[in-house]
């Protein structure tokens, strides 16, 4: 399956903003759950689905089916239980099933999801469920693709809801409210299972024509969604301040309202002063404080008076005149309660307002005034009952906006009054308490400021409260008025925007849609020629592999491709073979090789790897051992390379693995018989020791008795007796030799030798000085050509010159020995020619003269061991060279040798050669006594 970046990055930001999200609702954190305070909070159960969306997407992206259709199962049947709660009105438990408090400010139950949130979970597990099903659904590349963008759509609606400053219940518009962390968690949602299904569908073979629409098809609808995003990134902006400017219009009309009715209380004050501040009336009223008028005289007097003060005030329904104490003394008009007459009557020194009060079904005010005599000393009080006709036209009155304003009286408990409200609109008074909403903006409005409440989202109608307190008394103007109305004027200009933005950018589409045909028609315009060269390209390919596999198959050996920035290690079928599994019993990740390392290569694998990545080694080969699928280990040969990006950081690393087991159990086998052929010369060692000690002794002895025998009796032995005696003799010496020859033949492979320049000119001096006695005695005639420096072992090099030259002495002809010693040059050797005039030796002992005790005459005829030419045999093959004769019979024996030369070691700096084949050492020293 292959891996898609895009899912992938998409699953982990939903699993990052899930776990975010949890923490946020652990540890208290509002900024982690909502954002900021005017988003809705994301619930607990809805973040937890969201986790396992994003873990799901991860779970079929690396092929762990059955876990993935766990979590896909899991986030559906969440969704479906949700739409069911709201569906039937029930409640499952589930919403507050691990927050007990969850918040309720959106959906209005407590922990609970919107349901929009609910349908994304429903479609994203139903996606989740299918994504790793290969070959369950034919149509699941398209499915996917449809389910993801769907999910992308709910999500970027309930993206504009949650970010739009306007409310979800608004007339015009029915956005989803969703959290706005969860809008973009299941945006992501929806870009990853989109990718992933569209990359299923694009694994087989690419059809021109497809990919042709589908570049203008996705391309146009690219360009189509960036214009529509763009254009709501630009407007919102603005129309969040068009709607802070509504709300802006709306207080100034409350404020409006309220200072009109401010002024009309000024006015009625003023009328009020007007009435009391007539000169007959008042001196009317001092006359009678005074006593001067009786009681029926000041009435009769005064109502005129105060019947034409009454007529000249429009709202003015009654007039009633009290003395200093406060009794009544005249009325004109309606009659003035006096349950509605002003507590502080007595004691009044400018006019006071009571009201609004409620009489005879109408609403009105009571205005209380004092009557002050020339001194400015209060003699009575004048009570002006007002119909308060004006304020409801206050009230009732257009101001631009559809608002419905009314006036709330406070209740006061000391006063022993109720909260009034009047709608002046529809001429309704409530005298009882009007509610906790209202009781709300008494108290905001309690603090003689103006403001505005926003709207309750819980709430099934959107309206808005404009409140402003009216200066002097405890009243306060209260406007409500629905948001759709408020706003109409905006979104109806939004809307009007958002269509020509959508036309326009319909016709952009339209317009990239024509520009791309023939640009993509240019782009394929050879048709048959690409669909040619890509059917040629995928057989050349075929063919490639079949090659590349033919090859691996012929090596025998198991690849292995391991992506470093993924972890993830692809292991062929013979790398699984190798180690006795099938092909689907190890999974494609790193952890499957270094779990089945030997312990004890373990730290020195891993430490191998590390130094190659880091550029420490010029390469990767490793021999190690893995475990078998049986429990035995398996020696494993490991090479590889590795791959690195512009930036020199490795990427990706890709080599083989070789069985090398039975190598290895074959160099164990080399090992051991190494082993016994060391303990083998050992003992020839100690043979030769015991040869040239405890041997040689008796033969001494033996040889020293029957000479003293010899001397002192020989007169009186016998003929026959020293016969014996001679033949004893004889073979006493032969023995000696021979002993001495073998002690030499072990010496050649036992001696430690040291390796050097030598000089073969005073090797070959050196060997005829040594066989001056024989030389004389045969007459023979010695002669070399100038000699080479060869690299050996310069007593050995003597030793075998003087084998090969006393054996052309030895058996020689009729005619005195003549020899003659040569040198050619070939390649990086000399090979060294020993030639005679001797007997001759026949062409069928070629092999059998370089084996020990091998003679091919009797000792009669000429004397030796037999041992010379297998020693001279051993010394050419300590140094690396190898040795052979040419002979013809009665014409002379030529024996040829190697020895490698010194100018090419000391070019090679004394690499490779004899210096290696020995496995030694090697120092210059000076010669040594044969």
């Amino acid at each position: 399956m292959p891996t898609s970046a895009v899912t992938v990055l998409s699953a982990s930001a939903a699993v990052l903003l899930g776990v975010a999200v949890l923490a946020g609702w652990h540890f208290g954190l509002d900024v982690l759950t909502r954002i900021l305070p005017r988003f809705p909070v994301l619930q607990y159960n809805a973040a937890l689905a969201l986790l396992l969306s994003g873990a799901g997407m991860l779970l079929a992206v690396f092929d762990r089916r059955w876990p993935a259709v766990l979590c896909g199962a899991g986030i559906g049947v969440l969704g479906l239980a949700t739409l069911a709660e709201y569906a039937f009105r029930i409640d499952l438990g589930i919403d507050q099933l691990v927050v007990p408090d969850g918040n309720p400010d959106v959906t209005g139950h407590p922990g609970r999801m919107a349901t929009e949130v609910a349908l994304c979970l429903v479609l994203t597990g139903a996606a989740v469920g299918i994504m790793p099903q290969r070959r369950t659904f034919k149509q699941r590349p398209l499915l996917l693709i449809l389910l993801g963008a769907m999910i992308f759509g709910l999500g970027i609606t309930g993206f504009v809801g949650a970010a739009a400053p306007f409310h979800s219940t608004d007339a015009w518009i029915r956005l989803p409210k969703i959290a706005l962390h969860a809008a973009c968690g299941f945006m992501a949602v929806g870009v990853g299972i989109t990718d992933f299904g569209w990359r299923q569908r694009w694994r087989g073979e690419v059809q021109v024509r497809d990919l042709r629409n589908s570049i203008i098809i996705y391309t146009t609808f690219g360009m189509l969604l960036m214009t529509v995003v763009s254009a709501l990134l630009a407007v919102l902006p603005i129309y969040d301040q068009l709607r802070e400017a509504q709300h802006s219009f709306l207080l100034h009309a409350t404020r409006s309202k309220a200072n009109g009715v401010e002024q009309y209380l000024l006015r009625v004050e003023a009328v009020a002063l007007q009435i009391t501040s007539r000169t007959r009336a008042r001196r009317l009223l001092e006359s009678y404080s005074r006593g001067e008028l009786s009681r029926e005289e000041f009435v009769s007097q005064s109502k005129p008076i105060l019947n034409d003060a009454l007529a000249g005030f429009r709202e003015a329904r009654g007039i009633a005149r009290l003395d200093r104490r406060g009794e009544p003394l005249v009325d004109v008009g309606v009659a003035v309660p006096r349950e509605l007459w002003p507590q502080q009557i007595p004691d009044i020194d400018a006019p006071v307002v009571n009201g609004p009060v409620v009489h005879c079904g109408d609403l009105y005010l009571v205005v209380a005034a004092p009557v002050l005599d020339r001194d400015n000393r209060r003699i009575g009080a004048d009570m002006v009952l007002v119909q308060c006709m004006e304020i409801g036209r206050i009230l009732a009155g257009r101001s631009g906006l559809d608002i419905d304003a009314r006036l709330v009286l406070r209740g006061s408990a000391e006063r022993g009054r109720p909260a009034l409200v009047w709608d002046a609109r529809h001429r309704r008074v409530a005298l009882t308490s009007p509610g906790a909403d209202f009781e709300e903006v008494a108290r905001l409005a309690s603090r003689a400021a103006d403001g505005l409440m926003e709207p309750n989202p819980a709430a099934a109608t959107s309206v808005l409260r404009a409140y402003a307190p009216v200066q002097g008394t405890d009243w306060f103007i209260l406007a409500t008025i629905e948001a759709n109305k408020l706003y109409y004027p905006v979104n109806r200009q939004l809307v009007l925007v958002l269509a020509v933005v959508g036309a326009l950018a319909l016709l952009g589409a339209m317009a990239i849609y024509l520009l791309l045909r023939p640009l993509t028609g240019t782009m394929l315009i050879h048709t048959d020629l690409l669909e040619k060269r890509i059917r040629d390209a995928t057989e050349a390919l075929a063919k490639s592999e079949e090659r590349f596999d033919l090859a691996v198959r012929g090596t025998d050996a198991g690849i292995w491709d391991w992506n470093l920035e993924t972890d993830r290690v692809y292991f062929s079928p013979r790398w699984k073979s190798m180690l006795g599994y099938a092909e689907d019993e190890i999974a494609d990740n790193y952890w499957e090789w270094e779990r089945r390392l030997h312990p004890d290569d373990h730290g020195r694998a891993i430490e191998a790897v590390r130094a190659y990545q880091n550029g420490e080694t010029p390469q990767y080969e490793l021999e190690h051992r893995l475990r078998h699928k049986d429990g035995s280990y398996r020696w494993i040969l490991a090479r590889g390379t590795l791959l690195r990006d512009a930036e020199g950081r490795p990427i990706r690393m890709v080599g083989s693995h070789i069985d090398v087991t039975d190598r290895k159990l074959a160099e164990e086998r080399l090992k051991g018989m190494a082993a016994a052929l060391e303990q083998s010369n050992r003992d020839l060692e100690q043979f030769a020791y015991v040869a040239s000690h405890d041997l040689q002794e008796p033969l001494r002895m033996m040889s020293s008795y029957l000479q003293a025998l010899t001397r002192q009796y020989r007169e009186n032995l016998p003929p026959n007796a020293q016969s014996l005696v001679d033949l004893s003799l004889a073979s006493g010496r032969r023995m000696q030799q021979l002993i001495n020859d073998l002690l030499a033949y072990s010496r050649v492979q036992t001696r430690p030798v040291r390796f050097r320049p030598v000089d073969c000119n005073e090797v070959f001096e050196h060997a005829v000085e040594n066989l001056k006695l024989a030389i004389e005695e045969s007459s023979a005639q010695i002669t070399s050509r100038r000699l080479p420096t060869v690299i050996g072992d310069y007593t050995q090099l003597v030793q075998l010159f003087q084998n090969l030259i006393g054996n052309a002495i030895k058996f020689r002809s009729e005619h005195p020995p003549c020899v003659h010693v040569s040198a050619d040059r070939a390649r990086e050797q000399w090979t060294i020619a020993v030639r005679d005039n001797g007997i001759g030796i026949p062409s069928e002992h070629s092999e059998t003269v370089f084996e020990v005790f091998q003679r091919l005459h009797s000792g009669d005829e000429y004397p030796g061991t037999g041992i010379g030419l297998a020693v001279c045999k051993r010394i050419v093959d300590r140094h690396g060279g190898k040795i052979w004769f040419e002979s013809e019979l009665d014409r002379g024996t030529t024996f040829l040798f190697t020895l490698p030369s010194a100018e090419t070691q000391e070019n090679n700096g004394n690499e490779g050669g004899v210096a290696n084949q020995s496995g030694r050492n090697h120092e210059r020293v000076g010669d040594e006594a044969p």
